[in-house]
């Protein structure tokens, strides 16, 4: 892994903590995490994100936002580490999400 990508990372990784800490719903609703970790991306970087148009995030992403995939890989990590930043209920219902698809792939996709 490249130096520049592990420093992202861990940025990364401090910012998902952070906001994990400072916004208890955001554990349990990874739309809210992200929502949040990008606005602070945006202070950081000096621009307001309501200002920004959504493509501006998603494609191209020329402001460097996080990738949504790895806020959420993050959050998992994060809470693994630290289950006291786990909502209990979005807990549970991920667990049987995971149980689900288990289940779903065992079927060859097929649902039942």
């Amino acid at each position: 892994m490249q130096q520049a990508t592990r420093q992202e990372i861990k940025e990364i990784k401090a910012t998902v903590r952070q906001v994990l800490h400072d916004h208890p719903p955001t554990r349990a609703d990874d739309n809210a995490l992200f929502y949040h970790v990008c606005k602070r991306h945006a202070q950081q970087i000096g621009v307001d994100l309501h200002t920004l148009h959504f493509s501006t995030v998603f494609l191209g992403n020329p402001l460097k936002f996080p990738k949504y995939e790895s806020v959420v890989r993050l959050r998992r990590m994060e809470q693994r580490a630290n289950p006291d930043l786990l909502d209990p209920v979005a807990a549970a219902n991920r667990a049987k999400k995971e149980r689900d698809m288990v289940e779903l792939a065992r079927n060859g996709g097929l649902l039942q």
